[in-house]
Order: C-alpha cells, then structure tokens, then sequence
C-alpha cells in the first residue's frame, strides 16, 4: 500500500467519525421522543440505558450519568449501566483531577514570572496579577470547586 492510499484512508475515518456523531444525536433526539411516549419501565430503562451509552461516546459525560442513574432507579439490578455509570463517573474524576493539576501549575508559574521580573513589572500589573492568583487559590482550597470554576480562574 502507498502512502497516498493510506493517507485516503485516514481521511475517510476522520469523515466517518463525523457522521456517527452526527448519527449518534440523530439517535439520541429519536429515542429522547420515544421516552414520552407510554411504555413499560423495562422498556423505559432501555431506552434510558441506550441514552447513556450514546451521549458517553459523544462526550456528553453529565447527561450520560443522569441517564445512567435514571435508568437505575427503574432497575437496580441491570449491569450494564451499573458499570458505564462507573465509566462516566471515572471520566468526570479525571476531568476533574487534570483542571485542578493544571490549575496549581498556572499558580506556580504565574508566582515564579513575578518572582522572576519584579524589576520589570508595574506595581499596578503585578497587584492584578497577584489578585488573579488569589482567586484561584481560593477556589483550589475549596473542596467542591468544579472543572468549570478551576478552568474559568486559570484562564483569568
């Protein structure tokens, strides 16, 4: 195979991962109008199972978990998103964990350029700074700070 062909290739799973996303909220609007609709819990639980899974491959980690644990609360005793609802969970943990690591790392390199050029920056820029830097350890040491909030006051 040349590289020309395999470079084709690539192109065509880039363009076929679009399209399943695409399909996949296609999919997940349908089944949305489908749980309207009178049906048994068993088939509820499906539905809302199916749910979970399909916005867990697009990302949608929130909806997902509230899927998951709707589904649940019909039947306690289905494994599959017993152990997806772990999956998302772990996922949402990383986020997490990773918004917090880079949080402390914007911290720790924000205070060492002050500390490095305090001869080069205005007293009106280093008291901003130093405000931002403030804010977000503030929001470092609060223990139920979200990805959302530590991204927001690292990216100040």
């Amino acid at each position: 195979m040349n590289l020309k062909n395999l470079f084709k290739k690539k192109e065509n799973l880039s363009n076929t991962k679009i399209i399943d996303i695409e399909s996949i909220k296609n999919e997940i609007s349908e089944l949305e109008k489908e749980l309207d609709n009178n049906i048994s819990n068993i088939d509820k639980a499906e539905l809302l199972n199916k749910l979970g899974i399909f916005n867990l491959e697009i990302g949608n980690i929130d909806k997902s978990i509230d899927y998951f644990e709707q589904c649940l609360e019909i039947d306690r005793t289905m494994m599959s998103p017993q152990t997806k609802l772990m999956k998302a969970y772990n996922i949402k943990r990383k986020e997490s964990v990773e918004a917090r690591n880079n949080a402390e790392s914007a911290v720790y390199q924000a205070e060492k350029t002050i500390n490095d050029n305090k001869d080069k920056v205005s007293d009106s820029d280093k008291s901003d700074a130093e405000s931002k830097i403030k804010a977000l350890k503030d929001e470092l040491s609060n223990s139920s700070a979200t990805k959302e909030s530590l991204e927001s006051k690292t990216k100040e």
